[in-house]
């Protein structure tokens, strides 16, 4: 019968037939006005169902699925179908211990029921294991289907075992509409379950209830109402009621002007389409539609336009925008400031200079200063700041500060410009390069080093240049680098082994002849210099192309001496050495040798490592000193004073850079919002994430950001729209506030081309001038810096910039870098500096003047006179006086009175100024905590339990105006509660009525609406009430947050297994040991309560066994301050195991083949450690520095790392192995874990199948 059941009524005795009949001939889907008549729906069809399963008796054993999203909703399913249908029912979810079911025990569980309730993720793993087969079951019900999208499990399920199957079960879907304002007519309802319906080849009927009983009416939805997607992604059909528009996702340009045109060309739309909205086209149909310029709902979903996006990446993502396993393909700004033209002058140029200058911890060591010519100024915070770097055994500060103007002439411009090739590329990159299998110099030719786009110079300054003045650039030792370089380009040693290499005019400059060292002066490649002027000056290998500083002359050696101590060395001397090495004929081997000091790689400064939690302390490696003849060494003026600071440039610079870059956000910020006073400090902490290692990160202005947006759209909602209920203002807030809007934002504002989210590579900085010898070619084969690329590749490297400026970066990055920059205004510019960046932004939060009048004039419309007592009461326990009593009446009010307003409109908004208040608080009050503890204490701060103990607290709770015996009940057995606290928070199994909360929070918003938005008034108010706010020391933990942390910080794994009676919940978690298994129950009405009463005896245990939470913290304190903080030897001994150690009867695990790829062996193993609540395995790393680079198979490196990895296994005792070298710690611990796990196959601990 597939016409239209228009409203077809059913008695009750028959209900269940003409359902089930209904089910059995197609596929459904039904949505319901109500859940209950979805809950009545499907206990009718059940009933149905179970006649015809008797009827079935002699048929192979069949039986129903009840698919429920969630734990709670699958209880609920299964205690009402067990008491109202007589089959035999049982509820499977994950916390049963499911997961370590076999075919054995589901082929049990099948042939004992009738009726099975789970969660659609129990079904899928047992599917694609092939534990239970999907003809077993004769009906399948979908509870809540219209959640079946993207990646859910239910989808999955769909996908993978119902469409296509020869033989499929019948599918019944259920669900309610999301908005009941909207009705079925919600768009994402359409193409939810236009989706699934095309997915089944449904027939979908809505459900109206006439009654509270059984009697039900079903009408037909046509199927051309619903809203489908395409399976090809290449066609978005809109289809609502009369209307039809059919839009061509691939022809839509990407240009924003011609959005509005392109809807006009491919949209026939009866409304008109205002031209002023300029929004990008894969987003105009959404814009269209919030700006209600549209009435119809013509747009795609937002999964649908990813999908159609020219830009994403082939296959849709299962994580949308905003979300944190979403990463993208950015590219990133460049720094302004280092641009530079001035390189194509021909008559000189004046800079902008700006000095360097360096002081020690250790007096004694001294640093020359220099200086920074730039081309453009720099703003005042950037141009003089102070910049501390750590070394291994020392700190130096660096100060910049601007010293005005200096004007040099084209002569020293090219002079200035082959100083800073000379020693940039000697130090980190390679003066001598191959060009075609032969050795060149790389400054042999004019061919220019430099880029337009970082051009700068950094010059030595004279060392008695210490005043105020114009710095004095010290060109005496500028010069003899020009020179030096000037003599390599017809004496440099290129190529091994040819005719004339030593030339007899080619070796030294003054004397040709083979002289004899006279013990005053001393022959170098160059000249001939007194023998004590050699100590600190900078000399340039002229067979290597090396630098060095010359360290001190070798007493009673010469080029005759032994090469190497060992008797059987290769080489006899180091005259030997160079003439087969080399072909060098030393002139001179008769003078001594020089020890010379050798470079180093650039490191990253800017982090103390010696004060990183988690980080192996830095050891101090002896000085690499080589000693070579001085007729190989090109002498130059530059001391090695003068040389040291280019071994802190990298990080100076980079610092710099990031600050020109915070700089530039700042400047095109100001230029649309004003000269808003705010520091590039500020915006470059907004900008940093936590991944770059420095002592600051975007974390906490986040933290504060968060709060200030969520208050600043709800003041701007609550004003502007008085026709909304509480509902539908936390509805629109919600979107307005969600992650995929930030990130929308943070995408148009190109915010994502700044946000810094990798820690400094010093290797890979360059100076201008510099040939880079690390390069990171793009693989992405694209040009340009926009968005390109969507992923959720887990191997994908975040933040790492290859060589065209592209980076992934997390997509929640940028919604929190949003978040931050809002907190970074606020601290600095206050409220109403941060709703003119929420206005540039393009976030609707400003607030006119005459709406809070509106407000002020509809609450003075509540009839006060009767509630005069109350609300005269309610202002002296506040210590506030209303100017409009109509507001603390409806503050005071519940819904329950019927009365025309209540707190709910309040209460939303208060919700909001309390949470920004006190997160105000707590930011301004603990600047030295971490920003996840900042959150910690938020949380508890303004939970609903702390405001309804406040309210009893201040005894507002009596002028709370409602009509319900059970609320009075409940306010009233938690006073006296409060009244017998003596502890600050509420256990477990004491649940604060929530009406106690909303009544300070709508009092909040009451104050703030009455003192015109003032918030330091609502704070005077309200702080004595909230005092005392909950500080780090006095932190109380939910118990099983504490429990959780506490064995997240010493390796342990919790296992959680839930019993559920009629009345109540029953949790054991079990926690192992090294040495036994601990066990704790608890029982409550709420799942959550018994989960916290459980945890709290666990933690008692615990404690009785020497662990706590304080013990964990000093556990820490000392890891920490060992050599290896990986290493950990906790032993705890019992005497009276609670139960027993082991269970020979257990299954062994089986492990599908290891991925080798890098994290893969330890993420096997940790995962195996926590199924099988082994203590988490501990790394022991030896490392090794070589002189000479080691291969690691494809790797090449100069350090190797072992790792020793220990895993404690109950009943066995300890494992340990110790995995190959490899090039990198990382690796070396996925070798050791890569050899436990077959350790453990070997022990017949575990299966590993093949690959």
């Amino acid at each position: 019968m597939e016409e239209d059941l228009a409203f077809i009524p059913m008695d009750a005795c028959s209900d269940e037939v003409k359902v089930f009949e209904l089910a059995l001939r197609r596929n459904t889907i039904v949505v319901a006005e109500t859940e209950d008549g979805k809950n009545e729906l499907a206990l009718t069809l059940i009933k149905g169902i179970g006649k015809s399963l008797k009827v079935k008796s002699n048929a192979s054993k069949q039986l129903v699925a009840v698919l429920a999203s969630t734990v709670q909703r699958v209880h609920q399913l299964h205690m009402e179908i067990k008491k109202y249908v007589d089959l035999k029912v049982e509820e499977y979810y994950g916390a049963k211990g499911v997961d370590d079911w076999n075919s054995v025990t589901w082929e049990k569980e099948i042939n004992e029921r009738d009726v099975v309730v789970m969660t659609p993720q129990v079904l899928l793993a047992a599917l694609r294991n092939a534990y239970i087969n999907l003809n077993v079951f004769y009906f399948i019900i979908l509870d809540e289907c219209r959640q079946a999208t993207g990646n859910h499990p239910l989808m999955k399920l769909v996908k993978e075992f119902c469409v296509g199957s020869t033989e499929k079960p019948r599918v019944f879907g259920m669900t309610t509409s999301p908005d009941t304002s909207e009705g079925f007519s919600s768009i994402k309802s359409k193409t939810q379950i236009g989706n699934l319906q095309s997915l089944l080849d449904t027939q979908v009927f809505m459900l109206r209830s006439n009654s509270p009983t059984i009697h039900m009416n079903l009408k037909r939805v046509p199927d051309d109402s619903l809203l489908k997607t395409s399976s090809r992604c290449e066609l978005i059909v809109c289809t609502v009621e009369s209307m039809e528009a059919s839009i061509c996702a691939h022809s839509i340009q990407e240009s924003s002007q011609n959005s509005c045109e392109e809807l006009h060309e491919k949209v026939e739309l009866k409304h008109q389409v205002l031209p002023s909205i300029k929004e990008s086209s894969q987003y105009a149909c959404a814009e269209l539609h919030e700006k209600e310029e549209l009435k119809h709902q013509v747009f795609p979903s937002s999964q649908e336009r990813s999908q159609n996006s020219p830009n994403s990446s082939e296959q849709p993502l299962a994580s949308g925008a905003g979300t944190t396993k979403r990463k993208e393909l950015h590219g990133s700004v460049g720094v302004s400031a280092l641009c530079g033209t001035w390189g194509q002058e021909l008559n000189g140029f004046s800079f902008y200079a700006y000095k360097m200058s360096f002081s020690c911890s250790i007096p004694t060591q001294k640093y020359s200063s220099y200086v920074l010519l730039l081309e453009t100024k720099l703003d005042d915070d950037v141009g003089n700041i102070e910049v501390e770097l750590f070394l291994i055994s020392k700190f130096v500060k660096c100060s910049v500060s601007y010293s005005g103007q200096i004007y040099l002439d084209s002569e020293q411009v090219a002079q200035g410009k082959r100083f800073q090739e000379l020693i940039f590329n000697g130090l980190y990159g390679k003066l001598f390069v191959n060009a075609s299998g032969i050795r060149t110099f790389l400054l042999q030719t004019d061919d220019s080093l430099w880029d337009s786009l970082n051009m700068y110079l950094l010059l030595p300054l004279e060392s008695e240049n210490t005043s105020r003045g114009t710095p004095k650039i010290n060109w005496t030792g500028i010069e003899s680098c020009v020179s030096a370089v000037d003599f390599l380009k017809t004496n440099a040693l290129l190529n091994r082994f040819q005719p004339n290499v030593c030339g007899e005019d080619s070796s030294t400059v003054n004397d040709p002849a083979i002289i004899k060292y006279d013990g005053n002066f001393i022959q170098l490649a160059n000249k001939s210099v007194p023998l004590d002027s050699l100590n600190g000056l900078m000399v340039i290998s002229k067979h290597t192309g090396r630098i060095y500083s010359v360290f001190d002359v070798i007493a009673n050696s010469s080029a005759r001496s032994p090469f190497e101590e060992n008797a059987d060395a290769e080489y006899s001397s180091f005259s030997d050495y160079f003439l087969k090495k080399y072909g060098i004929e030393l002139k001179h081997p008769e003078q001594p040798l020089l020890l010379l000091k050798q470079g180093h790689n650039s490191h990253n400064l800017l982090v103390d490592f010696r004060n990183e939690g988690g980080k192996m302390e830095m050891e101090k490696k002896p000085q690499q000193h080589a000693r070579l003849p001085p007729e190989l060494l090109v002498l130059t003026d530059i001391s090695s004073d003068d040389l040291k600071p280019f071994y802190l440039f990298p990080s100076v610079i980079h610092r710099l850079e990031s600050f020109m870059l915070a700089s530039q956000l700042r400047k095109e910020i100001t230029d649309h919002i004003g000269k808003w006073k705010i520091s590039s400090s500020l915006i470059l902490e907004a900008l940093t994430t936590l991944r770059c290692n420095e002592t600051f990160s975007m974390e906490r202005l986040e933290f504060l950001g968060d709060c200030l947006l969520k208050y600043a759209v709800s003041c701007h909602l609550f004003l502007k729209h008085p026709e909304y209920n509480e509902s539908k203002l936390s509805y629109h807030r919600t979107k307005a506030v969600s992650n995929s809007y930030l990130h929308k934002l943070g995408i148009d504002r190109k915010l994502q081309m700044y946000i810094r989210d990798c820690a400094f590579e010093p290797r890979r900085w360059t100076a201008p001038g510099q040939r880079s010898i690390w390069l990171s070619p793009c693989q992405h084969e694209i040009n340009s810096n926009e968005s390109m690329l969507f992923s959720e590749d887990k191997d994908i490297v975040i933040g790492k910039t290859c060589d065209k400026g592209h980076r992934w970066i997390g997509s929640k990055t940028i919604s929190d870098c949003v978040e931050a920059l809002i907190g970074a205004y606020c601290v600095s510019c206050g409220l109403s500096g941060s709703i003119d960046l929420m206005k540039w932004l393009g976030i609707e939060a400003s607030v006119e003047p005459s709406l809070i009048d509106n407000a002020f004039e509809v609450a003075s419309l509540h009839p006060i006179s009767s509630k005069a007592e109350d609300i005269s009461a309610v202002e002296s326990k506040l210590g506030y006086k209303f100017s409009n009593k109509g507001l603390l009446l409806e503050a005071i009010t519940h819904d329950t009175q019927s009365v025309g307003y209540c707190y709910q409109r309040l209460e939303f908004l208060g919700d909001a100024v309390l949470g920004l208040l006190i997160t105000q608080h707590l930011y301004e009050n603990h600047k030295n905590i971490d920003p996840g503890e900042l959150t910690e204490l938020r949380s508890v701060a303004v939970s609903n339990s702390m405001f309804a103990i406040a309210a009893v607290k201040g005894n507002l709770h009596a002028h709370l105006q409602h009509s319900s015996i059970v609320l009075e009940t409940q306010i009233s057995e938690f006073v006296n509660y409060v009244h017998a606290m003596t502890t600050p928070v509420l256990q477990p199994d004491i649940i604060a009525p929530k009406a106690l909360g909303d009544l300070l929070e709508s009092l909040a918003g009451a104050v703030l609406i009455d003192s015109k938005l003032n918030l330091d008034e609502v704070w005077r108010v309200f702080e004595p009430l909230l005092s005392p706010i909950v500080t780090p020391e006095k932190l109380e933990l939910p118990p099983f947050r504490a429990l959780t942390n506490l064995c997240n910080d010493l390796g342990y794994y919790i296992k959680e297994h839930y019993i559920r009676s009629e009345d109540s919940f029953h949790l054991e978690l079990k926690l192992q040991l090294e040495d036994v298994m601990l066990t704790s129950m608890g029982m409550a009405s709420t799942k959550k309560a018994a989960k916290g009463i459980a945890a709290i005896q666990m933690l008692k245990k615990l404690e009785i066994k020497g662990v706590s939470c304080k013990k964990a913290m000093d556990y820490i304190d000392d890891v920490v301050a060992t050599e290896n903080p990986k290493k950990r030897k906790l032993v705890l001994v019992s005497s009276t195991p609670e139960i027993s150690k082991s269970n020979n009867n257990a299954v062994v695990p089986v492990l599908p083949a290891i991925n080798t790829a890098k994290g893969g062996p330890r993420t096997a193993l940790f995962e195996l450690c926590k199924k099988q609540q082994w203590p988490r395995p501990t790394f022991n790393t030896t490392q090794e520095n070589s002189r000479v680079p080691i291969s690691f198979g494809d790797v090449v490196g100069f350090n190797s790392f072992e790792s020793e990895i220990s895993l404690t296994i109950p009943s066995l005792g300890v494992s340990s192995v110790t995995g190959e070298a490899r090039a990198d710690k990382k690796s070396s611990f996925d070798s050791a874990a890569l050899l436990m796990l077959h350790e453990l196959q070997r022990m017949g601990k575990i299966v590993i199948q093949p690959n």
